[in-house]
């Protein structure tokens, strides 16, 4: 049980953290961007097609490793939505590390921390060190973690669903930050 949530933290994390920022960052280093919104297309759709590109690749991923582990799955309904949460969390940072950078390089730069940083609550092994599990908290895909701990485990506590709150806050969050980042940067 403890694997499942790291392999797909760890593909989340690579598509959104890599992928996603580089899709938008590559529209704005070869400046068709500029292009794409000369045409009837809107800023928003641009990017929702961005992020649309990773949900799929993610998607994909994702379903691979419930295929390969559907034995360890406790809720099927509730892995799945906690699934779909995770990957939107994660794509939502890759599109705000996306609007914030500028070039390929200071996304691969400023990724791989990020992919740390992101994968960090899935390596929560008993005996780790005492201050490092209040510091998890604050990560946002700490909750993702173990709300699909809960969800394999086939537990639908209310403790999940304040989880899976927080994820979608963390969401809607990252949204509005890049929103405001690439309107800022359109102006």
């Amino acid at each position: 049980h403890m694997l499942l949530p790291l392999l797909l933290l760890l593909t989340f994390g690579m598509t959104g953290a890599f992928v996603v920022p580089l899709l938008l960052v590559e529209e704005k280093e070869k400046r068709t961007i500029d292009f794409l919104l000369t045409s009837p297309a809107k800023l928003m759709e641009v990017i929702a097609g961005k992020a649309l590109t990773g949900i799929v690749y993610s998607a994909l991923i994702a379903a691979v490793l419930l295929v390969l582990n559907r034995q360890m799955i406790g809720n099927w309904p509730l892995t799945l939505l906690t699934i779909l949460f995770g990957l939107l969390l994660v794509v939502a940072i890759g599109l705000l590390m996306g609007s914030l950078f500028q070039t390929t390089m200071q996304v691969n730069t400023w990724a791989s921390l990020a992919l740390l940083v992101l994968i960090a609550p899935s390596f929560s092994f008993p005996g780790s060190p005492l201050v490092l599990q209040p510091a998890m908290r604050f990560i946002p895909t700490y909750y993702f973690v173990e709300s699909l701990k809960l969800a394999l485990a086939g537990n639908a506590s209310l403790r999940m669903w304040g989880y899976l709150a927080v994820v979608l806050a963390c969401i809607f969050v990252a949204c509005l930050a890049m929103t405001w980042a690439l309107r800022r940067e359109q102006n």
